[in-house]
């Protein structure tokens, strides 16, 4: 790392340190390349409450790059990778070597509250967020207080009960929910999901893989 950069990210480090609006620490001791950040989100958010840090990752080349950054909680936003976390640089805006490690911080803030639909990084959260959104705010919200230990929200506590309901048998509600928007009945998902071996992630929702998707298809056709 170049004596400029590093007299950078040391100075933007402590502007970060000295105020209010991010709590960050270095995650390797002496290293100001490798931060993680807790957001102070504000409220009327379907994530407001949630205890959410960041992982920013600054490049040898920074300021002329971007930092990465990834959630270290699950999230469910449009652009804001299912599994990884990753937040999807190019919804943040075009870059500029004067923007700073705060402005993008304040930046992903602004992402939060209203996507970029132009670059999505998870394709699920965007057709719901297109196409349903008063249940996008429903499992936004849900996953705020499952993954990010916000508070629940009033009659937030049945939505996560249904999610854990044991006619799902481990299995997330809206996996099932995608099979029975089909015409199938819950117990014939479940049945479904078994015979194929679908994995129950813990009860935390993915994206089935296509082929796997057919088998269970072919077995609720069939059965």
């Amino acid at each position: 790392m170049s004596t400029n950069l590093e007299r950078r990210l040391a100075k933007e480090y402590k502007e970060l340190e000295d105020g209010a609006d991010y709590k960050v620490r270095l995650r390797t001791p002496g290293d100001p390349s490798n931060l993680e950040a807790a957001l102070q989100l504000p409220s009327g958010m379907p994530y407001s409450g949630g205890a959410y840090t960041i992982d920013v990752q600054i490049p040898s080349s920074y300021p002329f790059e971007r930092p990465v950054m990834k959630f270290n909680s699950k999230i469910w936003h449009p652009n804001i990778h299912l599994e990884t976390g990753e937040v999807g640089t190019d919804a943040l805006g075009p870059w500029d070597p004067t923007h700073t490690i705060k402005s993008e911080l304040e930046s992903l803030v602004d992402l939060l509250k209203q996507p970029n639909l132009q670059y999505p990084h998870n394709q699920e959260a965007l057709k719901m967020f297109n196409e349903d959104s008063a249940g996008f705010k429903c499992k936004a919200q849900e996953w705020a207080v499952r993954f990010a230990g916000a508070p629940a929200a009033d009659g937030q506590s049945s939505i996560v009960t249904d999610t854990i309901d044991p006619r799902y048998e481990g299995y997330h509600r809206d996996m099932v929910q995608r099979f029975v928007d089909l015409g199938f009945t819950t117990e014939a998902v479940v049945e479904a999901f078994k015979y194929v071996g679908i994995d129950r992630n813990n009860g935390q929702d993915y994206v089935i893989e296509e082929a796997y998707q057919g088998d269970i298809a072919a077995r609720l056709y069939h059965a």
